[in-house]
């Protein structure tokens, strides 16, 4: 997205979105509102559960920047079958985050978060049916990517979760492959617009889209989430092959993890891996003649240059 105009646009497309999120949270039923709370902080931590900040932030999840470029490329920006797919993905978005959360935290987020969960899912289904109707293709779409991500995620749990060190796959490429499939449902929004738009033979290059981008932003988070995951006992790609070289002990949870990483040649590595996967994300949109959506992939890799200070802030203590 280049120059004023296209900013102010986005702007106010941001401004409608965050309306509608914070209409729903104000129309939560009353039993679930202490629940949302935790979600509210969790999402927007430094905020006070400032939701423009959570999702628009350019450190945070590209999707909502993704859904903007394509939604204009394809002439429906701030239609009203638009906005409803925007708040569908919103919506999946608060959904697979709470799951998630409640494997990954679950002193944070108890099992009862999972009622909070089928209120936005339900929520999801409602609004992207608003957007796409009865389109076969869609929902087939929708079912295969979540459906992929949810078999991955029970993977990580089984194998990565559970295993000693020395059990665990030690090839961190084909594993950052299988991983991405975890951050691959933000294409839904993405077909969903194209559904609109009557192009719904964009399902292919938007499927492959996901998955390659999917596996650069894991490997990005897994990067910036290392000391945390290491204290957890989770095994990600960039853990494995720290302890692989011997560069840190997964019994140790008092090893200085982002000093190491950084000190080490293992991080260029590993950025390249993440690179590697966004540029593939980059050619294919590129390819299919998204360039709005190809340039935000350029935007976040432009991102990754900085990626090596901001670890080295996290190790002083900064929150960035």
């Amino acid at each position: 997205m280049k120059g004023r105009p296209a900013q102010i646009l986005f702007q106010q497309w941001a401004d409608i979105a965050i309306q509608h999120l914070h209409g729903w949270f104000d129309n939560v039923p009353a039993p679930l509102k202490s629940r949302l709370s935790i979600l509210q902080n969790r999402l927007a931590p430094f905020g006070n559960g400032n939701l423009a900040r959570a999702f628009f932030s350019p450190h945070k999840t590209p999707f909502p920047q993704l859904m903007f470029e394509h939604a204009t490329q394809l002439g429906i920006v701030c239609t009203s079958r638009e906005q409803a797919a925007v708040q569908g993905i919103f919506a999946l978005y608060c959904t697979l985050r709470i799951l998630d959360d409640v494997v990954d935290e679950p002193e944070v987020f108890g099992r009862d978060h999972v009622y909070l969960a089928q209120h936005f899912s339900v929520l999801s289904d409602e609004l992207f049916a608003q957007a796409v109707g009865g389109s076969t293709r869609f929902w087939t779409f929708k079912r295969a990517l979540l459906t992929e991500m949810a078999a991955v995620s029970a993977w990580e749990v089984d194998v990565l979760r559970a295993s000693n060190f020395g059990n665990l796959p030690t090839e961190t490429t084909d594993l950052t492959v299988k991983l991405g499939a975890k951050l691959a449902p933000l294409g839904i929004g993405l077909f969903a617009l194209s559904c609109i738009a009557d192009r719904e033979r964009d399902s292919d290059w938007i499927a492959q889209f996901s998955k390659s981008f999917g596996a650069g932003l894991q490997v990005a988070n897994d990067l910036l989430n290392a000391r945390p995951d290491h204290i957890r006992g989770f095994y990600t790609p960039v853990l494995i092959a720290l302890y692989s070289r011997g560069l840190a002990n997964p019994n140790n949870k008092g090893e200085p993890i982002w000093p190491t990483l950084v000190g080490h040649p293992v991080f260029d590595e590993l950025l390249q891996v993440a690179r590697s996967h966004c540029q593939a994300a980059e050619k294919c949109a590129q390819d299919a003649g998204a360039a709005g959506v190809a340039q935000v992939v350029r935007d976040r890799l432009a991102a990754m240059d900085d990626l090596k200070m901001r670890l080295l802030a996290l190790s002083l203590g900064s929150r960035t």
